[in-house]
């Protein structure tokens, strides 16, 4: 006996009890009687504007999350400040079974160089890596969105300790000076120096650069 395949579009709008993880349900009735079933999960991003959200930093993720959040939403908590800043992470589904959106953390800039005295993972002026290394950020946070983002954190508690010697950023650097002083006599004549053009200014020493 040949079997059909038929497709069977359907249109559906979530209403504001619905929550951020659902599922569709289709069987197949012959006679009266089911003979397959098929179902399939899907998300309703919730951004919660228009009201006061409050955020809690983390938060319960284990086999007990679920209760843990209804607790935490029972206090007025609705909102996950979560990490992501390593490769991309699941949805978490405590959160998504408990309706909560989240605000990924996704990305933190501290002060780590390589031995070189590079600015690690990758130096701010350096095009494209560093186009590239915020392009990898983006895409680590692509599938929360279907959790419901209410805010991208940037990070926080930042290091700026010592400078980058990547040849970007000295080059960056210079432009910088040629831009504020406008010629190189009007920065010999601040520095008491004698250089010849800003291209001869550098660090002192760039093994020295903390």
């Amino acid at each position: 006996m040949a079997s059909t395949i038929t497709e069977l579009a359907f249109d559906y709008t979530p209403d504001e009890l619905c929550t951020n993880q659902m599922r569709a349900e289709a069987a197949l009735l012959v006679a009266g009687e089911e003979v397959e079933a098929k179902d399939a999960s899907f998300s309703v991003p919730k951004r919660r504007q228009n009201q006061f959200n409050f955020v809690m930093w983390d938060g319960p993720m284990d086999v007990l999350g679920y209760y843990g959040w209804r607790e935490l939403q029972g206090a007025g908590w609705n909102v996950c400040l979560l990490g992501s800043l390593g490769n991309e992470l699941p949805k978490p589904p405590s959160l998504q079974a408990c309706d909560a959106s989240i605000a990924p953390y996704s990305t933190r800039i501290l002060d780590p160089k390589d031995e070189n005295g590079y600015m690690q993972p990758v130096c701010w002026n350096d095009e494209p890596a560093a186009t590239e290394h915020v392009q990898r950020i983006v895409n680590n946070q692509k599938h929360l969105r279907e959790q419901g983002v209410f805010v991208y954190s940037l990070g926080d508690e930042g290091v700026t300790l010592g400078c980058c010697v990547h040849p970007a950023c000295i080059a960056a650097y210079r432009r910088y000076l040629a831009a504020q002083y406008g010629t190189i006599d009007e920065l010999n004549a601040s520095w008491g120096e004698e250089y010849a053009s800003f291209d001869e200014v550098d660090l002192l020493d760039h093994k020295d650069n903390m």
